[in-house]
C-alpha cells in the first residue's frame, strides 16, 4: 500500500539529496501520485532525477523550478500554457514544489500530469514533497550529529593533555645525557605518537594502527615511571 511505498523510498532520501538518492526515491514517488514523470531537482535548478515519459518537457520543468527557489512558492503550468511540438504528447499540467529544509530551499519536485494541474494535483504534489523534505532533514540532522561527532574525536585528540606533552619531553630530555639512544628511540615515539594522533585524514582507522599508538603511548609512560608501571594488554 501507500505506508510500504512511502518506506521503500526512505532509506535514499536519508541520505541526502543527490542524483542517486532522487533517481532510487523517483519510481516509488511517482507510484503515489500516478503522474505520468516526476523529478526533483537541486537548489540550482539542475535536474538530478527524472522518471516516466515525456522528458521533452524538461526544459519546462527547469524553468519553473528556477521561479520556485527563486521566489519559495510552488509554480505550475496549464494546459494552455504548455508548448509541444509533438502532437500526441499526454501532457496537460506541469507543477513544481519547493523541497526546504530547516527552512531552506534546498531543491524541487516537479510532476508533469495528464490531466490539468488543478487542486487535486496541486494538494497531492505538496503533500509528497512535504514527505520528501521531512526526510531530507532528517538526512541533514543525521550529517549534522555525524559532524558533530567528528568535532568531538577532533576535540579530544586536540586535548591530548598539555601535561602528557609536558611530562613525555621531560622524561625524553632526562635521557639526553644518561642514555642519548633511549632519548632518541622516545623522540621518535613522541613524534610518531602526536603525528597519529592529529591525523586529519578521514577519522576512521584500523584496530592494528590504533593498537600501534596505544603501544607507543604505554612506551612513553613506562619511560617516565619505570617499574612502577604495568600494563597488560589483552586484545581477542
Amino acid at each position: 500500500g501507500t505506508l510500504h511505498t512511502v518506506a521503500l523510498a526512505a532509506p535514499s532520501l536519508r541520505e541526502g539529496l543527490s542524483a542517486s538518492s532522487a533517481s532510487f526515491a523517483l519510481p516509488y514517488l511517482r507510484q503515489l501520485l500516478d503522474t505520468c514523470a516526476l523529478t526533483m531537482t537541486d537548489n540550482r535548478g539542475t535536474t538530478l532525477g527524472w522518471d516516466g515519459a515525456a522528458d521533452q518537457h524538461e526544459p519546462d520543468v527547469r524553468s519553473l523550478a528556477e521561479q520556485v527557489i527563486s521566489t519559495g512558492r510552488q509554480q505550475m503550468l496549464s494546459h494552455a500554457a504548455i508548448v509541444c511540438e509533438r502532437g500526441d504528447c499526454p501532457v496537460r499540467g506541469i507543477v513544481v514544489m519547493p523541497l526546504e529544509s530547516d527552512g531552506s530551499i534546498i531543491g524541487t519536485l516537479g510532476a508533469v500530469t495528464t490531466s490539468t494541474a488543478g487542486p487535486v494535483i496541486l494538494r497531492a504534489t505538496a503533500e509528497v514533497a512535504r514527505y520528501v523534505s521531512s526526510q531530507l532533514e532528517l538526512a541533514e540532522l543525521e550529517e549534522a550529529r555525524a559532524r558533530l561527532d567528528r568535532a568531538e574525536v577532533r576535540a579530544l585528540r586536540a586535548q591530548i593533555s598539555p601535561h602528557f606533552v609536558y611530562n613525555a619531553l621531560t622524561t625524553i630530555a632526562s635521557f639526553i645525557r644518561t642514555d642519548p639512544v633511549r632519548a632518541r628511540e622516545l623522540l621518535i615515539e613522541f613524534a610518531d605518537f602526536t603525528r597519529y594522533s592529529f591525523r586529519t585524514a578521514g577519522e576512521y582507522t584500523t584496530l592494528q594502527d590504533e593498537l600501534t599508538n596505544i603501544e607507543r603511548y604505554v612506551r612513553l609512560e613506562k619511560a617516565r615511571f619505570g617499574n612502577r608501571l604495568n600494563i597488560k594488554l589483552q586484545i581477542a
